[in-house]
């Protein structure tokens, strides 16, 4: 294979990582997550800062009560060497949390910094540095209850395993 047609095969396998860590951090759904860091990353992540193993049972833990959505915007990936990458992903973090009163909504627009190492022929994150650039907080307008989507409470995403993703692969099997 060239090195033209190797470093785009590498790009595709990066995106597809952070793909994972999307679905895994926003399903909660651990075996997906752990497939995205290398076992001895770090994550630098807002109030958190350290092994990876401990960010999932964080991030988890923080999240417990919240509905999330994070969307993934353009990548720029440069490669240090055939085994080392690093990249900036633009994100969109949607966080619905309870409060006293009403829930709110926590929208977070930043970058994800991270160092790829591929190990074998597989990419994964061996370091992340989280920005965030912009940020907001406002009343929350979801009503699963009784507002207009209420009817449609099997599309509502939910967590693993749960979530619609979970029993589409179980019809696949």
């Amino acid at each position: 294979m060239t090195d033209v047609l190797q470093q785009l095969v590498d790009k595709e396998a990066i995106r597809e990582c952070l793909a994972r860590y999307a679905r895994g951090i926003d399903r909660h759904d651990r075996a997906v997550l752990e497939t995205v860091y290398w076992p001895d990353a770090v994550d630098n992540h807002l109030t958190f800062s350290g092994a990876v193993s401990d960010f999932i049972d964080f991030a988890f833990g923080y999240s417990r009560q919240m509905r999330t959505h994070h969307l993934l915007g353009q990548t720029l990936i440069a490669f240090a060497s055939d085994t080392e990458a690093r990249t900036e992903t633009y994100y969109v973090a949607a966080h619905e949390r309870p409060t006293p009163t009403d829930p709110e909504e926590l929208l977070i627009r930043g970058r994800y910094l991270d160092r790829f190492e591929k190990r074998g022929d597989e990419w994964r994150i061996i370091e992340r540095t989280l920005t965030c650039d912009l940020y907001g907080v406002a009343s929350a307008t979801s009503d699963w209850r009784t507002g207009p989507y209420a009817a449609f409470g099997d599309t509502e995403g939910q967590r693993w395993p749960r979530d619609a993703l979970y029993q589409a692969d179980r019809g696949a099997s």
